[in-house]
């Protein structure tokens, strides 16, 4: 029961601070739009998406050690998490200087990826603050996951939602003083606020880390050479995982200002912070589940984990069901109140689009979670660098003669291959039962949400006003309709038993 509590305690303060970071990030993003114009916040979305091609040198390194943590943790061996943490910090050391190398030298060309003409200057000198704000998060990354491992991740929940929020308050001061006079410095300032309150967050993470854990960590401690071996054979076949991710999540913004514009790209980024922040969330709720799921897969026999997992994939439902409804019927009028009456939006088409990548990378989450929690990253190692080939060639073909809705379909059309090997791994290899009965709940599930968005949108249509009123209404029923019908559908499965029962029990702990 200590493993639920701690579980409930980490998803409850993944959701508080993805809520605090939202907001901090929609007002960021609407002072930015408003004082440096839509092409520089297209610029940002491009940048951001560039420091991740660079990320991938770590080549899956956090994950893949993450998984080593596990049982030395359970098991107390503080000499074993002596060992992976000597390991783990050498390799962020030198992840992070080749991103910063790499980086550096990518400054010098990075304008001629770009249509809208902007100087190499310009675009060099800010591009170094992004990539060095991404070099130093990895200088504290073998500290961030003793925490996670150990079930500690509010403590970086906490940390993180400071600092955010302080950067956001200098960021927007700054933007409002230089940036409608000035473009260049208060678009170089904003970058070097993140790398400054990012070095901060590392010194507060490395006290607390101290204060926790350097007295009960031996030192001198190697990984022994056979381990260390086999770290690295499962960290290679996760940094073909790392490429099918980048290719899949943030080819688009790449391909954008390249193909396109980046002023599409600066309205395109308006779309993808709110899914991308609802997947971000969701990542952090599913890691913390997968840290309890790692345990109960080395401990617990095959039936009880495979029950575990259908619950673990109706929440995943219940979860994304609510989001595409909610996405669907209050995102463009969300950006309207946001951003202001007069800004530019998407026709259906291409929103439908963005949609389906949405649900189709959100309903991989228990799968991934699965295969994480058990370390198998070589058997579909192969499909994952074909996915993310095909992503690309898929992209620049169809971008080419259809633009924007070309890109995003190429990443759709990529999207199946996941579905068709991942589920056949975990369920052959972890859960070991029929890989059917996945793909039956699948399309069910995918019949059903794409039945509550139609209905809920046929609600929404009837109201007879409009303005924020009619949004807030519109709120209510993306949050009744979905949620309402799942539970009277599944409400006596033994999935839907489990998390009832498990909620109940963390309330019951939490009095």
């Amino acid at each position: 029961m200590l493993q639920t509590q701690k579980t409930a305690v980490n998803m409850m303060a993944n959701i508080m601070n993805y809520a605090v970071l939202t907001v901090l990030n929609l007002v960021v993003r609407s002072v930015f739009n408003r004082t440096l114009g839509l092409t520089a916040a297209g610029l940002d979305t491009f940048f951001k998406s560039a420091v991740s091609f660079l990320s991938l040198a770590e080549m899956g390194m956090s994950t893949g050690l993450l998984y080593k943590l596990y049982r030395p943790v359970n098991q107390k061996d503080y000499q074993k998490i002596a060992q992976v943490m000597h390991f783990y910090r050498t390799a962020s050391y030198i992840i992070c200087g080749v991103i910063v190398f790499a980086g550096t030298v990518l400054c010098f060309c990075i304008h001629f990826m770009i249509r809208d003409g902007y100087s190499a200057f310009f675009t060099g000198s800010i591009f170094f603050f992004y990539v060095l704000d991404t070099g130093v998060s990895y200088l504290c990354a073998h500290k961030r996951a003793l925490f996670n491992a150990s079930q500690k991740g509010y403590v970086l929940h906490l940390y993180h939602c400071g600092t955010q929020t302080v950067m956001t308050v200098l960021q927007v001061a700054v933007l409002y003083l230089l940036g409608r006079r000035q473009l260049y410095w208060g678009f170089l300032l904003f970058a070097v606020i993140k790398v400054v309150l990012r070095w901060a967050e590392n010194l507060v993470i490395s006290r607390k880390f101290n204060r926790l854990y350097r007295d009960k960590l031996p030192t001198g401690c190697r990984l022994p050479g056979d381990e260390k071996t086999a770290v690295l054979r499962n960290v290679g076949a996760m940094f073909c995982h790392r490429i099918r991710w980048f290719c899949a999540n943030m080819s688009a913004s790449l391909m954008i200002p390249m193909l396109v514009s980046a002023t599409v790209n600066g309205i395109y980024g308006n779309y993808t912070l709110i899914t991308s922040t609802l997947l971000s969330l969701t990542d952090s709720v599913f890691s913390a589940i997968g840290v309890t799921f790692g345990g109960l897969y080395v401990s617990c026999d095959r039936d009880y984990v495979k029950n575990r997992f259908d619950s673990i994939l109706l929440l995943n439902y219940f979860l994304y069901s609510f989001f595409a409804c909610s996405v669907f019927n209050l995102l463009p009028p969300f950006i309207k109140l946001w951003l202001g009456a007069g800004s530019p939006l998407f026709d259906t088409g291409t929103f439908l689009l963005i949609l389906l990548s949405f649900y189709l990378t959100g309903m991989r989450k228990t799968l991934n979670m699965a295969r994480d929690s058990a370390g198998l990253y070589s058997p579909d190692k192969k499909p994952a660098v074909f996915e993310g080939i095909c992503v690309i060639a898929f992209s620049i073909l169809l971008g080419q003669f259809f633009g924007l809705n070309g890109i995003l379909l190429g990443g759709i059309f990529s999207a199946v291959i996941p579905y068709i090997c991942c589920p056949l791994i975990v369920y052959r290899l972890i859960l070991k039962a029929p890989v059917r009965g996945f793909y039956l709940r699948f399309c069910l599930y995918a019949v059903l949400t794409a039945s509550l968005a139609a209905f809920t949108w046929f609600l929404c249509s009837l109201l007879p006003f409009s303005g924020l009123f009619a949004f807030l209404c519109k709120g209510v029923l993306c949050c009744l309709i979905p949620n309402a019908v799942n539970g009277l559908i599944f409400y006596r499965t033994k999935e839907f038993h489990y998390l009832k029962e498990t909620i109940k029990t963390i309330l019951r702990r939490s009095k």
